[in-house]
């Protein structure tokens, strides 16, 4: 399922009432709620953003996670020197 990241926008830290609301979704779970503003949710990205939608200063993006870069030719061919004398 994909992760969705959601971000309270108003002042403070996030409600409780809204993250206990969020918590309580049918087929989702709260992954990280560590960050004050923050939550990692995994489930249905409809049903997320039906409640997230309904809930006041509260934000909705999809989780993007990028591979590590693959090494610099240069780095490769630096494999094969001999260190200097």
């Amino acid at each position: 399922m994909p992760r969705s990241i959601v971000r309270y926008r108003g002042k403070g830290e996030k409600p409780a009432p809204d993250v206990e609301r969020l918590r309580r979704l049918k087929d989702a779970k709260v992954v990280d709620d560590s960050a004050p503003r923050m939550l990692l949710i995994d489930g249905p990205d409809d049903v997320i953003r039906a409640s997230v939608e309904a809930l006041p200063d509260w934000v909705l993006a999809q989780e993007r996670t990028y591979g590590a870069p693959r090494p610099s030719p240069v780095l490769e061919k630096t494999k094969e020197l001999k260190p200097p004398k």
